[in-house]
């Protein structure tokens, strides 16, 4: 039985009325006034109205892009945001959310849940449907799902939360510092040719007092590379992105730090959040002739995806920006082919970006009422690089939501991926997917079918399987027969072992 103190009940709302308060116990026995607690407090706060059997609900819960909200903004934060997850079914078991199929919501939530046994929260929130997901601002305005550009369904990140909430409740949030400038995040290239690195930052004002000038320096390696200084307009909770001049690259991986060092020619009133690190990787694909060839293969869901490319000085020269694609049940849209011709010598860097970081190497649907085996995968090679001859050199992975390439036009030799190691090593880039799988897992690397295979379960009894060659560096094994659980297929080309870690789950 849910435990409870006082729920204040109100009529069914509509948007644009001001949000019902409650007074609610969560599982922790913690009370929580909404009003007293968090809103006249000058904090906002996200419901997530669910319930513990809804698919869709335990996908979101899952994505954990509330709980990075939480780190960043609830009490150990700046404690300007809050979250609840309202199990909001009246007939589900409290238990359902300690274990539901293999999952507990409570062991993966950092935030309070409430178990909204009577639906009252449900109700007079204007719930409709599971999730729901609500976004109350200090003033008490209420913003429900599927009005004024809050959809549950975009919520592909914690820096989407992040940015709903100042959008739209920033006016009557109440900042705790004077004067204070946040590095939200280093968003440049995460990959270079060993020159030229163009660093860019996101910088939010989380302070009272307007932001007209920033002065960063900026760090690799520990040592100092360069300085910049900043101008222009940042009111309170704006956010800009912060393009800095180019510095000279290490000619190795490169750890690079940005740091704000003075506000409008001040220290800031909290300086741990003045600064953001991120490794750059140095690889390239050499590419002898001047005309490269870029093969799209986008899955139904295109609108998630994006990419651009960029020349040696950080323009771009080319981009695409996907929208829905037509049917799902319908078969894969024809592949896209373009063509840069002319090219000078240099690094170019080829950028993608999946909203639902999902991959599109192997998109998944499930078909409804369809039988027991519901879910059929349709494998795509994502983002395919070819020479002028037409010969692959490189099938590009979006398994994070920015992935990027560098393509070093004029070098001497073509194909192959140059790691940045003394010794060359041909598992250093093994890709496999979908991991975990309940069926198929593609193994990527190099010359991995002169390997010799092993699979072996958690105590390390060796395993039958069965294992198909696509291409020399291609295979598929077949994990369709196997318990779920972890496993380990060991690699040997005859000079290394690798070990990867399989999941099964059915």
């Amino acid at each position: 039985m849910k435990q409870f103190l006082l729920f204040i009940l109100f009529p069914i709302i509509s948007f644009g009325q001001e949000a019902p308060n409650f007074i609610e116990m969560d599982l922790d026995s913690i009370t929580h006034n909404l009003y007293e607690n968090y809103l006249d407090q000058g904090k906002a706060v996200y419901l997530d109205l669910s319930a513990t059997w809804c698919g869709p609900c335990r996908a979101l819960h899952e994505t954990g892009y509330f709980n990075e909200f939480y780190d960043v903004h609830g009490p150990n934060g700046y404690g300007d945001g809050y979250v609840f997850f309202i199990e909001s079914d009246a007939g589900t078991s409290v238990s359902q959310l300690y274990w539901n199929g293999g999952y507990s919501y409570v062991e993966e939530s950092n935030f309070p849940i409430i178990d909204d046994a009577d639906e009252s929260i449900y109700d007079t929130f204007g719930g409709d449907g599971y999730p729901t997901v609500c976004l109350v601002c200090p003033d008490k305005t209420l913003y429900l799902d599927d009005q004024d550009g809050l959809y549950w369904s975009d919520i592909v990140s914690a820096e989407y939360l992040e940015d709903m909430m100042y959008e739209k409740c920033g006016e009557s949030m109440i900042p705790s510092n004077n004067l204070d400038a946040s590095i939200i995040q280093i968003s440049s290239l995460n990959t270079y040719c060993g020159e030229k690195y163009y660093p860019k930052a996101i910088i939010r004002n989380m302070g009272k007092d307007s932001i007209t000038s920033l002065d960063f320096e900026i760090y690799v390696n520990g040592n100092l590379a360069g300085s910049y200084l900043w101008t222009g307009l940042l009111h309170t909770y704006e956010k800009t992105e912060v393009l800095i001049p180019y510095i000279e690259g290490s000619g190795t991986d490169m750890t690079v730090v940005v740091s704000v060092v003075s506000v409008n020619g001040q220290v800031d009133d909290l300086i741990n959040n003045n600064s953001s690190s991120k490794i750059v990787a140095l690889g390239y694909y050499p590419l002898a002739s001047d005309e490269v060839n870029i093969a799209l293969n986008i899955d139904q869901m295109g609108w998630q995806c994006e990419w651009e490319f960029f020349d040696p000085e950080n323009n771009i020269i080319g981009s695409q920006y996907y929208y829905p694609t037509g049917d799902l049940d319908g078969p894969l849209p024809d592949v896209e082919y373009y063509t840069f011709s002319n090219l000078n010598s240099g690094c170019y860097t080829f950028s993608a970006y999946d909203a639902l970081a999902n991959g599109l190497n192997d998109y998944s649907l499930t078909e409804w009422g369809s039988g027991g085996d519901t879910t059929i995968y349709y494998p795509t090679d994502g983002f395919v690089f070819t020479d002028i001859n037409g010969d692959t050199m490189a099938s590009i992975q979006t398994y994070e939501y920015y992935n990027d390439y560098s393509i070093l036009i004029g070098a001497d030799s073509t194909g192959g991926f140059i790691a940045p190691v003394k010794e060359q090593d041909i598992y250093s880039e093994i890709v496999a997917y979908p991991n975990p799988t309940f069926n198929a897992i593609y193994i990527e690397a190099k010359s991995i079918s002169k390997s010799k295979l092993e699979l072996f379960n958690l105590i390390g009894q060796s395993t039958p399987f069965y294992s198909t060659s696509i291409n020399n560096d291609k295979l598929q094994l077949d994990m369709s027969y196997h318990a779920n659980g972890l496993y380990f297929l060991k690699m040997n080309d005859g000079t290394k072992i690798k070990t990867l870690k399989i999941i099964v789950e059915n």
